[in-house]
């Protein structure tokens, strides 16, 4: 079986540094730039004050910075709320709103299955009516009386009775005894005119009988409207009988035999017949228009009422549906209301407290930047501020001189960009081999010089050297405490493996001791645990979730004399104990000339 190494998970101080080496500069002053292009809104010092560390020169323009220290106030508190809102869990009031809000949600969709239910009969009583009136408008039966196909029918039998009756009254006209002696006899074509278009109109009946007949048998389309054709073919013809028998009577002169009374009884009598076809004509067209008309719209009535109906279902179904969604919703933050707050839940918000914290640091550090101050204790050399103009960080806005001696370094683009002004840094010194003095990072370049592809930013650290044994010139080395965190969660780098974005670690359930060792044996395989990881230095990275203190991980497999680490960088194994203890502080020193070194103390 393979043989583990585990180390223990705990909690202690997160040191990082980063290291560059250079010489004492001959020149004991710091030029101070100011970090972005900004409105200098205030001027406190002048050429020759003397100033201590930190007193204020000038201040930039800060309204954007103030801005945003607000808002990441205001987010501290938020998530700082949040936090203790996860952590004490729901009280009274929180269990007795979210019960109400699933009541309303039930009550919400008991609703909308209501109107939905309410809204199907609606539809389908709208559909039926609809469907009703159009089969009414289709219906053939001559038992259905009460119908427009029955009165299209009556229409044309109405209209077909007056033309016979009007057909007779010129028939009597043509063979009045008293007036066939000057009938027409002022236009000798009248009188034939008249005859010949009552023969015509004659020929007309049985056609209009017949069609008729077939109608009131089956009232289909086809035979309604061969009714209505011949019928109308019929008042047409008689139409124009009666306005040849006006025009007849119109040339028709009184006689012996013929009064005037008699004369203009036959115009009345022919011209009643005229508006009487004149008014059945428009009558049978009428009433079978008025039928075509309803049949469609009774067609459109019943397609308007199916779509409109599914539309109303449909509309009433998304209700319903949406009503269930928001009881589901309502029910689930019910329950995860009133559940006790679980470990992730507490991770969740202890990380978004943890971002909006280093947001206000970030905020913080912005908005002092606008505030320009003296990194040394010192005297105004030069100033080059002037309220209202605008500050170049490529032009030094003051020059501080100082007692204090300059170390001039170089560091690594990768290192520059950690480094700020007030940083300790402890210097060493080639020529003074046993000493070791104290300093503070008081200038960092903006401006980066490029050598054999290597770009390097010049970084001034001031330092005191009362005994005065500090040459110009002399080679010195730096070492900068870059970040100093406290009191985190601690786990060896080498235990940290990474797939993708995602990290973790291994851990063994269960296994026995080696005797005479401090390695362990399991049959068992280790078990991966997701981790979320902050910062990290070579030796020990921070775990910000997925562990707890205390907590045992595989630091490395070993199987006879071969060694397999779990660390993706290459460190070298360490045994348990050794380091990483909780409470132990671990430095890490990178850049320069001597590559990474990690060390415990």
């Amino acid at each position: 079986m393979p043989e583990y190494s585990l180390t223990t998970v705990r909690k202690g101080t997160l040191t990082t540094t980063v290291s560059g080496s250079g010489q004492v500069s001959a020149v004991n002053q710091i030029d101070i730039n100011p970090p972005a292009s900004a409105v200098i809104t205030s001027v406190n010092v002048k050429v020759g004050d003397k100033v201590k560390a930190g007193q204020k020169l000038a201040t930039l323009d800060e309204t954007t910075n103030i801005l945003n220290l607000k808002q990441a106030q205001a987010s501290l508190l938020g998530a700082q709320a949040n936090y203790n809102e996860v952590a004490a869990g729901a009280d009274a009031t929180d269990v007795k709103l979210s019960q109400l809000s699933v009541d309303q949600a039930q009550t919400a969709l008991a609703s909308a299955q209501n109107d939905l239910a309410q809204t199907k009969d609606s539809v389908a009583a709208d559909i039926a009516q609809a469907q009703e009136d159009l089969n009414d408008l289709l219906d053939t039966s001559p038992l259905a009386v009460n119908n427009k196909r029955s009165q299209v029918v009556l229409t044309n039998e109405s209209a077909l009775n007056a033309a016979q009756n009007a057909l007779d009254v010129i028939n009597k006209i043509l063979n009045d005894q008293g007036a066939k002696n000057t009938l027409g006899v002022l236009d000798a074509t009248a009188l034939p005119a008249t005859q010949t278009a009552y023969q015509a109109a004659l020929t007309y009946i049985t056609p209009a009988k017949s069609s008729l007949a077939a109608a009131k048998l089956l009232r289909t389309d086809a035979n309604l409207n061969q009714s209505v054709s011949d019928t109308l073919n019929l008042l047409n013809a008689v139409l124009s009988a009666a306005n040849d028998a006006f025009y007849l009577m119109q040339e028709t002169t009184t006689s012996s035999t013929l009064t005037q009374s008699n004369l203009d009884s036959f115009k009345s009598s022919a011209s009643a017949q005229i508006s009487g076809m004149t008014n059945n004509i428009s009558s049978v067209q009428t009433t079978w228009q008025s039928l075509t008309d309803a049949i469609t719209t009774a067609r459109n009535t019943l397609t308007n009422a199916q779509l409109s109906g599914d539309q109303q279902i449909t509309a009433a179904e998304n209700k319903v549906t949406s009503a269930q969604q928001s009881l589901t919703n309502a029910q689930t933050q019910y329950a995860k209301t009133t559940a006790p707050a679980t470990e992730q839940s507490l991770q969740q918000a202890k990380a978004q407290l943890i971002s909006a914290q280093a947001q206000l640091q970030s905020a913080q550090t912005a908005y002092d930047k606008n505030i320009i101050t003296s990194p040394i204790d010192g005297q105004v050399a030069q100033l080059n501020a002037t309220v209202g103009l605008t500050a170049d960080p490529s032009t030094a806005l003051a020059t501080i001189v100082t007692p204090q001696k300059i170390a001039v370094i170089q560091f690594n683009e990768v290192d520059t960009a950690k480094l700020k002004v007030g940083q300790d840094a402890v210097l060493t010194f080639d020529a003074l081999p046993d000493r070791t003095m104290n300093g503070k990072v008081s200038e960092v370049s903006g401006v980066g010089v490029s050598t054999q592809g290597v770009v390097n930013y010049e970084v001034k650290i001031s330092f005191d050297n009362p005994e005065n044994d500090v040459l110009p010139g002399m080679t010195v080395s730096a070492v900068v405490t870059t970040e100093v965190k406290p009191d985190v969660l601690l786990a060896p780098s080498q235990a940290v493996k990474s797939v993708g974005s995602l990290n973790y670690v291994e851990v063994l359930n269960n296994y026995t001791s080696v005797p005479n060792s401090r390695l362990v044996t399991s049959a068992d395989t280790p078990q991966r645990i997701n981790v979320t990881i902050g910062d990290s230095n070579d030796t020990m990275t921070e775990i910000t979730s997925g562990l707890t203190e205390g907590e045992s991980i595989v630091l490395q497999i070993v199987s006879g004399q071969t060694t397999t680490t779990n660390a993706s960088s290459g460190a070298n194994f360490r045994l348990p104990g050794l380091g990483g203890a909780g409470g132990d502080n671990f430095r890490t020193t990178t850049g320069g000339a001597g590559g990474a070194s990690s060390t415990g103390r």
